[in-house]
C-alpha cells in the first residue's frame, strides 16, 4: 500500500448535455429529484470513461468499484421538460480512499422557451459526491483501501491541464 499524501485535483471541467425528457419529469413537467442525481452520475461516468478509468475496474489483485459514501445536492431552479441543460463536472479530488465530485447543473435562457427574459445562464442545481475506494473479494464484504496511484494519478492528469474543458455527450 502507498502512504501518499492526500491529492486534490481541481478545476476540472467536464460537460455533458441533454435536454430534459418526458421520463424524467412527474405530471406537472418539473424534473423528479433522482432525475438529477442521475444527470451527476452519467457525467461522473463520463468523467472516469475520458480518462480510461470506470466505476468497477479490475486489476492484479481483484475488483475494485467506487460506491456513494455521500450525496448531496441543492435545487435552486427546477429543471422543465424540453430544458437543455448542462452538467459541469466542477472538480474531483482524490484524498486517501475517497473521492470528492463536484457538479453545477446549468440551463441556458436562451435555448429554452418559456423564460422570462430570455438571455442568460440560470443556475438550476448543485451537487456532490464522496465515493470510496473499495474492493470487492469473493469472499467476503467489500472494504475500503486508498486509491492506487495509478488511478489518483488519471484523475490528477485531468486537471493539469488549465481550462480543460471536456464534452460528453449523452450514452
Amino acid at each position: 500500500m502507498n502512504n501518499r499524501e492526500p491529492t486534490i485535483a481541481t478545476t476540472i471541467r467536464v460537460l455533458r448535455t441533454c435536454r430534459v425528457e418526458l421520463a424524467d419529469v412527474d405530471a406537472h413537467g418539473v424534473a423528479r429529484t433522482a432525475t438529477y442525481l442521475r444527470w451527476m452520475e452519467e457525467t461522473e461516468y463520463g468523467f472516469l470513461r475520458s480518462v480510461g478509468l470506470s466505476v468497477s475496474i479490475t486489476d492484479q489483485r481483484g475488483r475494485l468499484g467506487f460506491p456513494r459514501t455521500h450525496v448531496a445536492f441543492a435545487i435552486r431552479h427546477p429543471a422543465k421538460l424540453d430544458d437543455c441543460l448542462t452538467i459541469e463536472l466542477v472538480s474531483a479530488t482524490p484524498n486517501g480512499k475517497t473521492i470528492r465530485y463536484e457538479f453545477q447543473i446549468t440551463r441556458n435562457r436562451a435555448t429554452t422557451g418559456g423564460t422570462p427574459d430570455g438571455v442568460g445562464i440560470v443556475e438550476i442545481a448543485t451537487g456532490q459526491f464522496t465515493v470510496a475506494c473499495c474492493r470487492f473479494p469473493d469472499d467476503r464484504l467489500p472494504y475500503a483501501v486508498l486509491i492506487p496511484d495509478w488511478i489518483a494519478n488519471r484523475i490528477n492528469g485531468a486537471a493539469t491541464v488549465s481550462n480543460q474543458q471536456s464534452s460528453i455527450s449523452n450514452p
